[in-house]
């Protein structure tokens, strides 16, 4: 194929990994952010594996694993063969799906989709299963499925280290849904908490040292909209309860990306050392990167607000998030203490510096 003509091309071609509602997995330690099998609905049947390396001198993308049917690999007849339900094309491969915030990195692993969403080409979904990715070859195995809830338009997860021998995976679909645990040796499921009725997509955050999940709800694809009074909450890992602190400051929660985000629409990241959270997702202010700082108690105390600091002689501004949303497209390297950001599969990436 040519550039234009391959067979999965879809509506959007390869840049739709980031514009139709995908995100990515974080390997923070390496400097990697890899995106698997990202696309979705009929805007790419691609279903390549990438990694985008910040260790390199220059920073690079690298394919991993070429597109199911691309030069060296398995041919596959036809990408719209009405075989969603499968979760696979006819090679075994995960079908290509919009990634939301459901993409995790897991220690000794790799990186994680916590269910498929929208696979292409019809987006109904098949087996709500984890898919484990390998870091080095990019072939998928898949993990036992679960009966889940919620309507699986759209996804969040988050990785657990203190939850069975090689951690756990928490997600929690779109809608009436509950939030779900795997554990990731087990290869088993348990659901916890209250069912709660959401509009909205979600983002989840495991707050280690805390026990904890921070919950952002709002805006996404399907049923767009946002339930949880200033987009955010917390959920109790241990007791299986949902809490409601305030979040107080500026600037706004819940805004369409004018100076404030939708926070089911990015991934905020916990930063354990410093004590909170930040998440990007700005299409003019697009130099704020929001911090969440919790009290002692981030189940009770009020949270407080505000926006890391952006010096004088900066010499980089990031261009504007997409529509669909940044989702898991903003990470941190331990290495250089640094966050970075990519908004298009066109653009060079941004890189904040503490």
């Amino acid at each position: 194929a040519t550039p234009g003509s391959e067979a999965w091309r879809g509506s959007g071609g390869i840049n739709a990994t980031m514009t139709a509602w995908n995100g990515a997995a974080h390997d923070s330690t390496s400097g990697r952010m890899y995106q698997i099998a990202e696309g979705g609905h009929g805007d790419y049947a691609g279903n390549g594996v990438y990694v985008w390396d910040l260790s390199l001198s220059t920073p690079a993308w690298s394919i991993i694993l070429p597109p199911s049917g691309a030069i060296g690999q398995t041919a596959v007849a036809d990408y719209s063969d009405g075989q969603e339900s499968t979760g696979t094309y006819s090679d075994g491969r995960p079908r290509s799906w919009h990634g939301y915030n459901g993409s995790v990195w897991v220690p000794g692993v790799g990186p994680c989709m916590a269910g498929p969403t929208a696979p292409h080409r019809t987006g109904v979904i098949g087996p709500r299963r984890v898919v484990k990715f390998s870091a080095s070859t990019g072939e998928a195995t898949f993990g036992s499925a679960a009966t889940a809830t919620g309507n699986g338009s759209s996804i969040a997860a988050c990785y657990d280290s203190t939850r069975g021998s090689s951690g756990s995976i928490w997600r929690r679909w779109h809608g009436t849904a509950n939030l779900e645990r795997y554990d990731i040796a087990a290869d088993s499921w348990v659901q916890v908490g209250s069912l709660e009725a959401w509009n909205g997509a979600n983002s989840l955050t495991y707050l280690s040292g805390h026990d904890c999940i921070l919950i952002g709800n709002g805006q996404g694809y399907g049923t767009p909209g946002q339930s949880i009074t200033g987009g955010f909450c917390i959920f109790d890992c241990a007791a299986g309860t949902y809490h409601y602190p305030t979040f107080t400051g500026a600037p706004s929660l819940g805004s369409a990306h004018n100076g404030g985000l939708w926070p089911g629409e990015v991934q905020p990241i916990w930063l354990e050392a410093k004590g909170y959270a930040v998440a990007w997702g700005n299409q003019t202010n697009r130099t704020q990167i929001l911090r969440l700082t919790p009290g002692a108690d981030p189940t009770t105390d009020a949270w407080t607000v505000d926006t890391l600091p952006v010096g004088g002689s900066n010499a980089h501004t990031p261009s504007a998030a997409q529509t669909n949303g940044t989702h898991g497209r903003f990470g941190y390297w331990a290495a250089a203490d640094a966050l970075y950001l990519v908004n298009a599969a066109t653009q060079q990436g941004s890189l904040y510096r503490f």
